[in-house]
């Protein structure tokens, strides 16, 4: 019986520890109630782009997701350009944080705002039902260096 018993406690402290581990693996998006989709994502670019002046209905403007980068997958990585007879000019390379809707410039490495875009990420945080301590706990990784 006390056999018995040793390796149903065993048993247990493996799963306890599988469990630890799986939760600490587990994405940063692992707390809110769904992750930012990536028609949301686009929609956080061309707010952004547009306050800035960029004609974003215009049938030349082109804004494509880039593929997914392994070192940082809770990012999706847009890429935006203005198609003109003979070029492509680029508009920016943005990423966007698929936890909390964060917007960046990933080649600067900085974090976008404007009125728009501020207004957008309070109602998709509200959507996500993202609370102010998740929020918080995901604003601390960049898509361009990690953890800030």
């Amino acid at each position: 019986m006390a056999e018995v018993m040793k390796n149903n406690f065993a048993t247990w402290i493996l799963q306890v520890a599988a469990f630890g581990c799986a939760m600490a693996l587990t994405p940063v998006l692992c707390c809110t109630e769904r992750p930012v989709t990536a028609q949301e994502a686009k929609s956080l670019v061309v707010a952004w782009l547009a306050s800035q002046g960029v004609d974003t209905r215009s049938p030349r403007f082109l804004l494509d997701i880039d593929p997914e980068q392994r070192a940082f997958p809770d990012f999706y990585f847009l890429s935006a350009a203005y198609e003109q007879s003979e070029s492509v000019p680029s508009l920016g390379h943005f990423a966007v944080n698929r936890g909390n809707a964060e917007l960046w410039d990933w080649e600067l490495c900085k974090r976008l705002h404007s009125a728009g875009v501020i207004s957008l990420q309070k109602s998709l945080r509200k959507k996500i039902k993202l609370s102010a301590q998740e929020y918080e706990r995901l604003s601390k990784v960049a898509p361009c260096s990690g953890p800030t």
